[in-house]
């Protein structure tokens, strides 16, 4: 209980409700391919109002590096492609780029990883491809050289197509090309203690093959029971979960079982082309949100369920310069002049000096607010205290709606108090509609929270024996049951 009050119900706040507090431990992928994009001094304003704690930067932009300094958030800096060769030949080139581009600002600026390149063990260069391990060897030596090895790692960000199979997970293996190179980039991260980076995306299975992919699955929807691996049991509810541990085995068949796997870019587009299926506004809330919500409550894989899984969203602007497809331009959180939400996903701004940056409260923000405030007030009811049924969700004030808004919530709350699972006497007699039928279709963030907390994985962590508990699981369980078992294909994207 102890945890649990620590790292979810502490995310609530009296005057905005999200995922606050949590976020310091979620990171952001802040792209700067764009000719409007906010300076990074109100860069570095709008993510501690977000209290966002990671940042990943794609170069080692001084004026970055120098605005971040003092504030205490975490910076993964970038060695560019170009620069991944001549690193490799020269130990002298590893050591005049640290000395130049991250050891001035260190240790008042955080920064705690260095990417070489990105993409670089599927990239067509094959004499690209066979500098990486040379040059990151190199850079750190430099690290070490100046004293900053035991504060800075080394790694590189891969895509998913250093993988030749991908699902079930448990058989998740690196394709043949790139296994030599890998068991070298291997053996460095386990000398090293660095974790492996990859760069996933549901988004693109999804797209590939909309039929026959489960939309629910890929946005990691809680309400929905996912897959189970046929060799290992283990129940995946997150395509992006699922691709994780992919990597985390293909690791271990080349006899590395205990490098972590982060995932340094995952997000979902929220504009595309025609031919784009799924990049809407609602599947890229929902996903991120999703995502927020497993971060808060401190989740792991299933194949590693206590090792909170290191995530790092993309990205947080829309970048109106990338190339490519529309939906290259809109995996932003925010609209490039660092003010406009592109969609909310509880990441709320508080306070801020930078009155550029503050978040005006439209009448659909605050309904958003209204039912958030809902949502979370409803965390007592799912740890199963006795005195929360029944009448305890119609009980709950609501000040910050409007009264229609109100009267809508509480009716929901009245029949989720008298139509749940029968734990407790109904004192207003007996619920006519059917405990297995949805809802009103009011809050999908009520259904996705309360589905979220009662699922097996969470009940057997945090509070393994409440029967009270466990009879409500039935309640959540039967909006959406589709298991999806089949081996997706996983499409390369286009690097930042």
């Amino acid at each position: 209980y102890k945890w649990f009050y620590r790292n979810v119900w502490v995310c609530r706040r009296a005057e905005v409700v999200g995922v606050p507090r949590c976020a310091a431990a979620l990171g952001i992928n802040y792209g700067q391919v764009g000719n409007n994009l906010p300076s990074p001094a109100q860069v570095v304003s709008l993510l501690a109002s977000l209290r966002i704690g990671k940042v990943r930067i794609y170069d080692a932009n001084p004026q970055v590096l120098a605005a971040f300094a003092g504030t205490g958030i975490e910076l993964i800096v970038t060695v560019p492609n170009d620069l991944v060769r001549p690193m490799a030949a020269s130990p002298g080139e590893a050591l005049q780029w640290v000395s130049s581009s991250v050891r001035p600002y260190f240790p008042a600026t955080r920064v705690t990883g260095i990417a070489v390149g990105n993409e670089v063990l599927t990239d067509d260069d094959e004499a690209l491809k066979a500098a990486l391990v040379p040059a990151m060897r190199n850079l750190h030596a430099a690290l070490a050289q100046l004293g900053m090895d035991g504060y800075v790692h080394v790694s590189t960000a891969s895509s998913l197509a250093v993988l030749a199979t991908s699902y079930p997970p448990s058989q998740g293996a690196f394709t043949a090309e790139v296994a030599p190179l890998m068991a070298q980039f291997l053996r460095f991260l386990a000398e090293t203690n660095a974790p492996f980076w990859i760069n996933a995306y549901p988004y693109f299975a999804y797209k590939g093959d909309p039929t026959r992919v489960s939309l629910d699955y890929a946005l990691s929807n809680p309400y929905h029971v996912g897959a189970i691996d046929p060799y290992t049991r283990l129940q995946y509810t997150s395509m992006l979960y699922a691709q994780v541990d992919a990597v985390a085995y293909a690791t271990s068949q080349l006899g590395y079982n205990n490098i972590p796997v982060y995932v340094s870019e995952t997000g979902w587009p929220s504009k595309g082309d025609t031919d784009e299926v799924g990049a809407t506004v609602e599947n890229a809330r929902a996903y991120n949100r999703n995502l927020l919500l497993r971060q808060a409550a401190g989740e792991g894989t299933p194949l590693r369920p206590r090792q909170r899984l290191e995530v790092y969203l993309f990205a947080l602007f829309n970048e109106n310069m990338k190339p490519g497809p529309t939906s290259e331009r809109n995996y932003g959180l925010y609209q490039p002049d660092g003010r406009t939400m592109v969609y909310n996903v509880g990441l709320m701004q508080q306070s801020t000096s930078a009155a550029s940056l503050s978040l005006a409260a439209s009448p659909a923000t605050k309904t958003v607010r209204c039912q958030e405030e809902l949502c979370w007030s409803m965390f007592p009811l799912i740890l199963g205290h006795p005195s929360n049924f029944p009448g305890f969700l119609s009980g709950i004030a609501v000040p910050k709606c409007k009264l229609s808004t109100k009267e809508e919530l509480l009716a929901q709350a009245k029949w989720l108090d008298y139509c749940g699972p029968k734990a407790s006497p109904r004192p207003k007699g007996r619920c006519t509609i059917s405990r297995y039928a949805p809802p009103p279709p009011l809050l999908p963030q009520l259904h996705a929270i309360l589905s979220y907390m009662t699922q097996p994985p969470f009940l057997k962590l945090f509070i393994p024996k409440t029967p009270a508990i466990q009879d409500r699981k039935a309640l959540f369980f039967p909006f959406h049951i589709s298991n999806e078992k089949r081996k997706t294909k996983h499409h390369k994207k286009l690097g930042s």
